[in-house]
């Protein structure tokens, strides 16, 4: 059985493959399986803040997209409901007007959403 297909636990969720996993936590399917590897647990992984490979000096940095500030890329990504290499590809200086677009609907969609809370 090939390790995307196991099923695995982060966060006292049960997630019935890594592919789900990743989609819920907005990283990659080897995101998970290297932070099992690496702690022997995937509880950090897609937190962005404190969740990184000990040693890794490249702490997350605050993001703000259109007046809206993030603490971290992973957090952005989480609340505006896209993956994180998604946001990456959108927030580039090289992005095309279709992902500037998009990336302005999911934020209006988040502010949307905070506004009702």
């Amino acid at each position: 059985m090939h390790f995307n297909a196991m099923p695995v636990v982060i966060r006292d969720t049960v997630y019935p493959s890594h592919q789900e996993a990743a989609e819920a936590m907005g990283v990659t399917p080897s995101a998970i399986s290297q932070r099992l590897r690496m702690k022997g647990s995937a509880d950090t992984v897609g937190l962005g803040l404190g969740g990184g490979v000990p040693g890794n000096t490249n702490a997350a940095k605050e993001l703000t997209i259109l007046g809206v500030t993030f603490p971290s890329r992973s957090q952005a990504a989480k609340d505006l409901g896209i993956s994180r290499s998604q946001l990456t590809k959108w927030i580039a200086p090289t992005a095309s007007v279709a992902q500037r677009q998009m990336l302005l609907a999911a934020l209006m969609k988040y502010r949307m959403q905070c506004a009702k809370r």
